[in-house]
Parts: C-alpha cells; structure tokens; sequence
C-alpha cells in the first residue's frame, strides 16, 4: 500500500504542484480512512493543509463514472466569501 501512496503522491504533485500558489481549495474523495493513511503517507499534501475541504466527496468505485459524478458534485457547489464588515472610523 505504500508503494501505491507513493506513486499517487507523485501524480498529486506532479498535477497540483504548478498550481499550489493560486488553488484555494481542495477536495478530496474516497474512503475516510484510505484518504487518512494517504494524507498521513503523502508529504505533499502538507503544503494544501488548510486548503483541503471537511467533506469527502464520495467516490465508492474507482471508475469514470464515479469520477464523472464528484466532478458535477464539486461543480454544483455552491463558495460563498465571507468579508468583515468595517465601520467607518473604527479600526
């Protein structure tokens, strides 16, 4: 399994790591205890900490149509941006 983790982890860099400055957000999907033993395996993910959602999107089966669907359940989402209102004259 680790030889796996690793190989993915590379992929992972390999595809984010050019783009690590400018996501904002990352999901992540699958089984909540293989994505823990592949964040605790994969280094790489540590420079997203902060970045990766609370929720798991869920992939059951590894095949196209279950990717199919988490890409139209990220898609559909709906961000919000929350901004602090300031008062004029308050600091």
């Amino acid at each position: 399994m680790d030889a796996f983790f690793d190989r993915v982890c590379g992929r992972v860099e390999e595809h984010f790591g050019p783009y690590v400055a400018v996501m904002d957000h990352v999901a992540l999907g699958g089984e909540r205890h293989t994505l823990l033993a592949f964040r605790r395996r994969c280094d790489f993910l540590g420079v997203l900490e902060g970045r990766v959602l609370p929720s798991v999107l869920n992939v059951r089966e590894p095949k196209q149509a279950s990717l199919q669907s988490a890409l139209d359940e990220v898609w559909s989402s709906r961000v919000l941006t929350w901004r602090e209102a300031r008062t004029a004259g308050v600091v």
